[in-house]
């Protein structure tokens, strides 16, 4: 469980990456982060992975929604905070049809968000294979 995870972790990274360079300049998605329990945070975070593998948008979007709601635990603190308002952001502005495409996010960008992922796993991913987080595929 602990390798999918990193997985669905990819895939929403691989799609941070491609909305980063997405022309909508007006999304309202991103912004200030909540305080978030890690329970909470994971799950949200699992839903949104869950979602983005799937075939349709609406769940994606909603899960998105659900996601940016939720927020993050208080340790998510400087570059991984502004990696979450950056990865929520450029999610929000993913098109759908293209998502599969990875053009290039600039590489302080890509630091912030990698800075984020990076706290996700140490939050959410465990060090065994049972895992206390549902894998992105159940």
């Amino acid at each position: 469980m602990k390798r999918l995870a990193y997985v669905g972790a990819s895939v929403l990274l691989a799609m941070a990456v491609t909305a980063g360079c997405s022309d909508d300049k007006d999304s309202d998605g991103g912004g200030k982060a909540e305080v978030a329990s890690k329970d909470d945070f994971c799950a949200a975070m699992t839903k949104l992975t869950t979602a983005a593998q799937g075939d349709e948008e609406k769940p994606f979007r909603d899960a998105l929604s659900d996601f940016v709601d939720t927020g993050v635990p208080e340790s998510v603190k400087g570059d991984a905070l502004k990696g979450f308002e950056l990865f929520t952001k450029a999610l929000d502005g993913v098109d759908w049809e293209k998502r599969s495409e990875s053009p290039e996010l600039p590489a302080a960008d890509q630091k912030l968000v990698a800075a984020f992922i990076k706290d996700y796993s140490a939050l959410c991913v465990t060090a065994d294979d049972g895992g206390d987080q549902p894998s992105p595929t159940e």
